[in-house]
């Protein structure tokens, strides 16, 4: 009689556990969907969006992802994410309905990986029959904000040692030696914190691409939030440095000096080095370069890709 109480317990124990996880995991694909809807039918005019979403500098991947639009605490479009083979990444295509122009629209995104609601803090006004952004430059819908700066901070080419590189808004002029090949070069670069480089839409990687600089390039840079598509000029001049080199030996009362000057205007560092080893660095003032106070010695000056071997001899006489 026991035992037989004990089976029927059992069984009833197995069937509770059963009806528990049947319920929690109803319960969770209740949570997996916001259920948002909008009757189109209410509103006369619409306003169209091509948007991608980023939570916490993740951007969203999933078609199961959703963004909403309200007015107020009252929803105006709903749509999920969809993949766009042509630039290999998951797009929102909303429609933002209304009956008046001026509205502010506010955001929501249903995040499926995490299960959760973000509220968005930007907002955009509803302008009737207007679009907001296309498959290359899609409004960034994020929490946090993410960044809308467009800036080249460094460039340069691998292998390469420029006589001169000048950054300067939107323009890059950048000088090497006259004997350089310029036609197959590999960018090496730095850009605003998550922005990217495109020749024209394919995307640049830093060190990965020979391009032929004979004539001027464009390149563009996108912000990482997509909202500002800014040109960067790259010119590469190669130029005959003109550079004349002086010695002053050393006596034994006197050390030696080397001047380098040229009439070119250049913004590289001269370094004087012996044995390999850093000696001094110092910029063209006026076209010229002193390196005073030398014992007798060989060394080398090096002017961005050039290199020249100078010896200060000691005078006996």
């Amino acid at each position: 009689m026991k035992i037989y109480i004990e089976s029927i317990l059992k069984r009833n124990s197995m069937k509770y556990s059963i009806i528990v996880l049947f319920i929690s995991m109803s319960l969770c694909l209740q949570a997996q969907n916001p259920n948002w809807t909008v009757n189109e039918n209410n509103y006369e005019h619409t306003m169209t969006f091509v948007a991608f979403l980023n939570i916490d500098g993740t951007e969203l991947s999933s078609t199961n992802d959703e963004l909403a639009v309200f007015v107020g605490t009252e929803i105006r479009g709903v749509t999920n994410l969809v993949y766009v083979s042509s630039v290999d990444r998951y797009l929102a295509y909303l429609t933002a309905f209304s009956n008046t122009n001026g509205e502010t629209l506010s955001f929501k995104v249903y995040d499926s990986q995490n299960d959760n609601v973000r509220d968005i803090t930007t907002t955009e006004i509803f302008q009737i029959n207007s679009h907001m952004g296309d498959v290359f430059q899609a409004v960034s819908v994020s929490d946090p904000v993410l960044s809308n700066s467009a800036d080249i901070l460094t460039f340069e080419f691998d292998g390469v040692i420029a006589i001169d590189n000048v950054l300067s808004d939107g323009v890059i002029t950048i000088a090497v030696d006259q004997s350089q090949d310029v036609t197959a070069l590999t960018p090496v670069f730095t850009t605003s914190v998550g922005s990217q480089l495109f020749l024209g839409t394919i995307e640049q990687i830093s060190g990965s691409t020979n391009q032929n600089f004979t004539n001027t390039i464009t390149y563009r840079v996108r912000s990482e939030d997509n909202s500002v598509l800014k040109d960067w000029t790259i010119i590469v001049n190669r130029v005959d440095t003109d550079l004349q080199y002086f010695r002053k030996d050393a006596t034994c009362y006197e050390n030696g000096a080397i001047r380098i000057e040229t009439t070119e205007s250049f913004t590289v560092p001269v370094e004087l080095l012996f044995n390999n080893t850093l000696v001094s660095s110092q910029f063209f003032a006026n076209g010229q370069v002193l390196f005073n106070g030398l014992e007798a010695n060989i060394y080398q000056v090096r002017i961005g890709s050039i290199v020249k071997n100078i010896e200060v001899n000691l005078r006996t006489n």
